[in-house]
This record gives structure tokens, sequence and C-alpha cells, in this order.
């Protein structure tokens, strides 16, 4: 009975630390010329090759991403009339936000 008991509390605590050790990223994306936010651009956050996570950003050009764990990312932003940006090894800290600016050149 005890060693159950042990066990719960383990298995708890270390899904407790495992949630409160995700990253956040924000992501801000503005014209190059302009430095307006650009809204509803497609954000694409990879690891490895493979799609982690995005959307589009808001009216502001903010995108926010959570939960990523912790390590390198690569950041893809796209809009009809802009060259597509790719951000390589954005770095993503535990518990804390990762802030990065993006910005996009007309094509």
């Amino acid at each position: 009975m005890l060693r159950k008991l042990f066990f719960t509390l383990g298995l708890l605590l270390t899904t407790t630390l495992m949630l409160y050790s995700q990253g956040t990223l924000t992501v801000t994306i503005t014209d190059s010329q302009t430095k307006e936010p650009l809204p509803f651009v497609n954000v694409i956050v990879e690891q490895n090759g493979q799609q982690m996570g995005g959307a589009t950003t808001d009216i502001n050009g903010n995108y926010q991403i959570k939960p990523l764990s912790p390590g390198a990312y690569d950041i893809r932003a796209s809009f009809m009339g802009y060259k597509t940006v790719l951000k390589t090894g954005v770095q993503v800290k535990a518990s804390g936000f990762t802030v990065i600016d993006v910005e996009l050149k007309p094509s």
C-alpha cells in the first residue's frame, strides 16, 4: 500500500515538473520598410524538420506559441506579397519567454 502511494506521488510530481519546464515563444512580425505590424502572417515552428506548431499573427502582428520544450527551433514566416523568412536556431528556454522580432521584405 505504501509503495503504491509513493509511486503515485512520484508520478504526480514528475508530471507537474514537466508542465512547468515548458517554454513560450513570442513572435512579432513587421514590414521591413514601414516597420508597421503585419496581421495574419503564417508562422510555423519547426524542430529537426518536424512542425511543432503554428498559426497566424493577430492584428498587431503578434503570435505566441506555447508550450514548447526547451531547445532550438526554426521559425518560418510567410505572407502574400512578401518574401518568406526563416530564422534558424532560436533557443527556447524552460519555463520562460523567448521573444523574437521578424521583419518581412516586400517581394
